[in-house]
């Protein structure tokens, strides 16, 4: 993964354990097109996800509104964090909380609607 830094740790909370695990992910702070913009459509959706989908994967990947990006392996589970992370900061949209590829995230057409929602 280029460009990007994992850490894992091991934590102890009362007699419970679990692994805390940070994404390093320095070019979220860079410039980003207007996330006010209420003017998105279809063909500027697919533009934030592509270009999400490049910092995810470090190479550029064609989708269409009918890609699936799990089901035609495009993310994995780690790749699926910067992700969604980046298409966040790209969007200035916050995604729901919880399993976002289960409540069916992984389809560009879900995430289309959901970008062209605000």
């Amino acid at each position: 993964m280029a460009n990007k830094s994992l850490s894992v740790a091991a934590d102890h909370l009362g007699d419970k354990r679990f692994l805390r695990i940070a994404i390093a992910v320095p070019w979220l702070d860079m410039a980003r097109p207007n996330s006010n913009d209420h003017g998105m459509d279809d063909e500027r959706a697919i533009e934030l996800i592509r270009q999400a989908l490049k910092r995810a994967v470090d190479k550029e990947i064609d989708v269409q509104y009918q890609t699936n990006l799990f089901e035609e392996g495009i993310l994995d589970s780690l790749d699926s964090l910067v992700f969604f992370l980046t298409l966040e900061e790209l969007s200035g949209r916050k995604l729901p909380d919880g399993d976002l590829p289960r409540a069916g995230f992984g389809a560009v057409s879900q995430l289309v609607e959901f970008l062209k929602s605000s």
